[in-house]
């Protein structure tokens, strides 16, 4: 389980970003370690991208605009409710930098 999501599945994809600051961009205004620490590992969001099926991310891209693409594949229909193909699919999602399904 990710911070406030429950998986749905046997096999989930799931996505997560980070603080893009690094700890030297933070040395020059935080003084204490456990400050930088912090926040550079701070959780911005979290998407989990699963069904009753399989869901399993093998790529993930970020384009110029900071969205975010993972793909993969899934045995399920949890795309937009659309009926599964049968088998496996391939599976691509896009996020906006905020971490919307697009």
């Amino acid at each position: 389980n990710l911070t406030g999501i429950t998986n749905a599945g046997v096999e989930d994809a799931f996505l997560v970003k980070f603080n893009a600051t690094t700890a030297a961009e933070l040395a020059t205004t935080t003084t204490t370690t456990s400050a930088i620490t912090q926040e550079v590992l701070k959780l911005l969001w979290n998407r989990l991208l699963g069904s009753a099926g399989d869901e399993v991310g093998y790529a993930v891209a970020v384009s110029s605009d900071g969205s975010v693409f993972i793909g993969g594949q899934t045995n399920s229909s949890m795309v937009d409710g659309a009926a599964a193909a049968g088998g496996l699919d391939a599976l691509l999602v896009k996020f906006d930098s905020s971490g919307t399904k697009l």
